[in-house]
């Protein structure tokens, strides 16, 4: 999951993410995507799974 949301992050047409979570723990969760540093070769293979 955390990728995933990195990989959001990098998406020039992504205004606003709202992950879903049910308690305070997903939040925290969560948060640590942005922690995530992609290379551009692992945004592109992302990018080609999703494609």
């Amino acid at each position: 999951m955390h990728i995933v949301l990195a990989w959001y992050f990098t998406r020039p047409s992504v205004d606003i993410i709202i992950p879903g979570a049910k308690r305070p723990e997903q939040v925290l969760s969560n948060k640590r995507a942005a922690e995530i540093a992609l290379s551009e070769a692992d945004v592109q293979l992302i990018s080609n799974i999703f494609g």
